[in-house]
């Protein structure tokens, strides 16, 4: 009969110290799985201006100035949408986006006409506007 208290004893001893090592790896695992995820905070600024940014490839030389002088639109507002004209008023592109759905600040810019002085320019207007 000692004998097999004996095994019994020793078989929960054994079944005891497994759990406990179990336990205790799986809180390990889980204390490093429980990473702090970090709060993204993001902030909105509305501005009344619009930055166009030029990349170093498009400074001017001054062989170069002379052809981007020539270039100049104005992009304003034209029955709803966005008209690109010339340097004589002439309507030369409708940008298919409806300046009602624009914010607040980007109707006034396009109310007052923006400048634009290259093809860059141009591009970029029209990329930000389609998206």
């Amino acid at each position: 009969m000692k004998r097999s208290n004996f095994l019994i004893c020793l078989f929960g001893t054994y079944s005891a110290i497994l759990l406990f090592a179990t336990l205790i790896s799986l809180s390990i695992i889980f204390i490093k799985l429980e990473k702090p995820t970090e709060k993204i905070v993001e902030t909105v600024v509305e501005t009344d201006y619009i930055y166009v940014y030029k990349e170093a490839s498009s400074v001017k030389t001054e062989a170069s100035s002379e052809k981007e002088e020539e270039f100049f639109l104005i992009a304003r507002e034209y029955e709803h949408k966005i008209g690109i004209f010339d340097a004589d008023d002439k309507l030369i592109k409708i940008i298919d986006v409806n300046t009602a759905t624009l914010p607040e600040a980007d109707r006034k810019l396009l109310r007052t006409g923006i400048k634009l002085y290259s093809r860059a320019e141009l591009n970029s207007l029209i990329e930000d506007y389609s998206d």
